[in-house]
Order: C-alpha cells, then structure tokens, then sequence
C-alpha cells in the first residue's frame, strides 16, 4: 500500500518536502492509517507532523475515550497533538443545519487554526475510495452537475491533501491489521442515520449484491473520468472569470454583465459557482440554488437578490452581479441632524462631517465639486437638517421643472439599493435641497435675486 500511496502523492504533488503536515485524527481505522503511512513517509520527505482531533461530544464517554486513545497514541509516538471540544449538536442548531455540516464546518475550522498557529504547510485528510464513490452517490440522488459528480479532490487550495483517495477501506483495514493498530471503532457509523451512512450501510450493499460487485471501484473510475473533463472545461471557465470579474475584495465579487451575458450556459454556471469558491466556500452549492440565481440574473431585475447556503448573497445591480459572503452584517440605522448656525455637524455613523457658511453674492461660478455646493440662503424658510431618507420623499432636480420621488432618482441615476440607505440629504422641512454627492435641487438655487449664499462643505470621511 505504501508504494500505491506514494505514486497518488507524487502523480498530485500532494507533498514536498520539509512539509510540516497537520493530520487530522479522529482515533478510527482510516485516520490511523494515514498517521502511519505518513509517519512511514516522514524520513523519505523529511515530514513535521502534527495531530488534530475533535471530539463532537455526541457519543459521551465513548467520545472521551477515542480523545484519550489519539493522545496517548501521540505522546507514544512523539508527535504534537491538539485537541477541541465542540457541541455539535448545539453548533447545528444555531447554524440552522444537520449534526454532519456542523461537524464538518467544526474540523475544518480546527485544523485552519492549528495550521495558522503552527505556520504548517498542509492539512491530511483520511477520506479514501469507498468515500469517493460514496460522495458521487450522495450527489447523485441529491441532483448535481458535473462539478459535483468529479467528486472528491485529492488537493484543494494547495493546502488540504486527501492521500487516501487511491486506496479502498478493505486495504486501509488491511494495513490497520498488518502493522497491529488498533484502532477505535465509531458505532455510529455502524448505525444508518446519516444520509451518508445510509448509502455505505444500505444503498452500496443492495448495488453490490443485485448490479455489480466492483461498484466501489467503478464510482471511483467514474469520478476520475468526469474529474479530467471537469479540469478540461475550467481551463476555459478560468479565462472567462477574468475577463468577466471586473473587482475582487474581500468577502466580495463583481462580475461585469455585459461580458457575462455572452457566455454559454455551462461557462455561466461555473463563473458563478467559481465566485463563490473565491469568497471560500467550497462546499456543494445544490442545482436548485444554482438555478434561482441564473433566473435572477436572467431576469435582469435590477436590485434583485438570492441568499444562498454558508452565508452567500447574490445581487443583481445595474452593471454587475454582485456576489458576497453576507456575515452577520448590522442593518443600517440611519439618522438625522439638525444644523444649527455656529455648530458644524458630525455625522458619527458615516465618519463624516458637514461645514458651512454663509457669504455675500459676488458672483461666485457654481462648484463643480460633488461635495461643495452653493445655496440661495434666503430661499430656505423651515431649520435644515442632513439625515437618510424616509419613506415618500421628493425631489426637484436642478433644471428640471416639477418634483419627482425620491426612490425614482436613485433609480434613474443606477444607484445600488444597498448604498441608498446610506447617502446622506440635506433637508429644508419637507424638501430635499441636496442628495449629497449627487444633486442639488432647483429650488434652492442661486438666481439673479440671490444676495446671500450658503455654502454647504461635506467632508465624507474624518481624518484621524
């Protein structure tokens, strides 16, 4: 098994060496064979290993004793180990998701933090072939494309290895048995409760017994095959992404639709699915959620919006797709304030400030500055205020005779949904006299009658 190993790392570079590689352990037969074989490994790639282990806190004492067991284990054998205690149960309740996504999201999490604390290269993952053709019948009956039916990777972002995908459970057991492991045996994988353990406990079986005895090593080929066409049709997928994603911050994508709305079908899905993958999910993403934002996007209703699982929004905007890792974030409260003469006003929930004066007419040629704009002062007969906007406000544009809603502005002007709640308005009663950054309006303006003038300064953010 050793040399069967060896060639799955060097076919997918899964290891270099000097690598300093954070395994995850979890006490049974497959996590304590890849501890072996790469304990086996460590002189050949002059290995650091480390071991991670979770306890779920599902199974009690039993739980406790497999903790006990991949401690003593590693102090025998000198290797570092860290060790959680996560709920998963409570975990999944608050994420609004099954013991098995809790569970999952709970690992990946630990072995991120040992690896940024430790400043290790790669994580070792225990899944193997029977895992493989397990995943690609869990997508299957669930409804999956190509991308999901290639399965498994044997390396993702260049940092989570999974060197067992050549090998089967029988020679995993094999080799436990061999080398006298003794490993722990999880009896709720003995038990079908899990979508998955139903197929490894029923669905495999009844394949094997009524259709084909090699169905394991059959999904396994299936998975490869589909893998090559999948790499094949993203080399293409890649060069539309960057012509397409005009911006890439943090926790968010732009994708540009004009460039996107040319793409074929099967391109499309997979810039959007590639977008997520970006913002660091990179878990199934189901057909039917795939489908809804493509209708969105089809639609071409501006502002249009679709939360996703793992906290992913998609939005529709006037020139780009918008996709975002949407955290917890707090609504937008608003606010108002009054400007009072000799008070300049700071405006704390937009670290911004508003200066003004007021000066004789001599002419002054109008300001072209988006955040310096002159007023007729003596046109204004109700206290001024800066504030959001509410609900029925109007708006006379400058030159434009008659009043429109204020909400129809922003549309015409293609501005975000999202940044509306966020302009700030300088106010006369129930008159809007500055969408601030945007318009004036034209019934405060500067005319021939003028003789005093208020110069309004808006300062967008406070220097520190």
């Amino acid at each position: 098994m050793i040399t069967k190993l060896r060639e799955t790392i060097q076919k997918h570079n899964l290891l270099e060496k000097g690598d300093h590689v954070i395994v995850g352990v979890s006490g049974g037969p497959d996590s304590i064979c890849l501890l072996y074989v790469l304990f086996d490994l460590k002189d050949e790639y002059q290995l650091d290993l480390s071991v991670v282990h979770i306890n779920h806190m599902l199974r009690g004492k039993d739980a406790d004793e497999d903790e006990t067991y991949v401690k003593e284990l590693c102090s025998k054998e000198g290797i570092p180990f860290y060790s959680y205690k996560i709920n998963v149960r409570e975990m999944g309740k608050r994420m609004s998701t099954g013991e098995e996504e809790a569970g999952r999201k709970a690992r990946y999490d630990a072995f991120l933090e040992i690896l940024k604390k430790t400043n290790a290269d790669k994580i070792a993952i225990a899944q193997n072939m029977n895992d493989q053709a397990e995943t690609l019948l869990m997508r299957l009956v669930r409804g999956s494309g190509l991308d999901g039916l290639a399965g498994i990777d044997y390396k993702r972002d260049g940092i989570i290895i999974r060197p067992l995908l050549d090998i089967s459970r029988e020679e995993i057991e094999q080799y436990c048995k061999d080398n006298n492991l003794k490993p722990r045996t999880d009896k709720t994988n003995l038990k079908a409760i899990y979508t998955r353990n139903k197929i490894r406990l029923e669905l495999i079986p009844y394949l094997e017994d009524n259709f084909n005895s090699r169905i394991i090593s059959n999904l396994w080929k299936t998975a490869k095959i589909l893998k090559e066409d999948k790499d094949f049709i993203y080399s293409f997928v890649n060069e539309a992404y960057k012509k397409c994603c005009i911006q890439k911050i943090d926790k968010e994508v732009h994708i540009q639709k004009e460039k996107y709305e040319k793409l074929h079908p099967a391109v499309k899905k997979r810039v959007i699915l590639k977008a997520i993958g970006d913002l660091g999910v990179h878990q199934d993403i189901g057909t039917i959620h795939l489908e809804s934002v493509l209708h969105i996007i089809d639609e071409n209703k501006t502002s249009a919006g679709l939360d996703l699982p793992y906290d992913i929004r998609v939005e529709v905007g006037y020139e780009n797709i918008v996709i975002t890792r949407n955290k917890a974030e707090k609504s937008f409260q608003g606010f108002c304030y009054k400007l009072e003469w000799g008070n300049n006003i700071q405006i704390k929930e937009l670290s911004a400030s508003l200066y003004w004066e007021i000066a004789a007419n001599s002419g002054q040629e109008i300001s072209k500055n988006d955040y310096i704009k002159f007023f007729d002062y003596d046109k204004f007969k109700a206290p001024l205020v800066v504030r959001t906007r509410k609900s029925g406000d109007r708006f006379s544009p400058l030159g434009m005779a008659g009043s429109k809603k204020l909400k129809d502005f922003y549309i015409d002007e293609k501005i975000p949904r999202k940044q509306r709640e966020k302009i700030p308005l300088v106010c006369c009663g129930s008159d809007v006299a500055w969408i601030i950054g945007y318009r004036v309006s034209d019934r405060f303006k500067i005319d021939d009658t003028t003789r005093r003038i208020l110069i309004l300064k808006y300062i967008p953010e406070i220097s520190c």
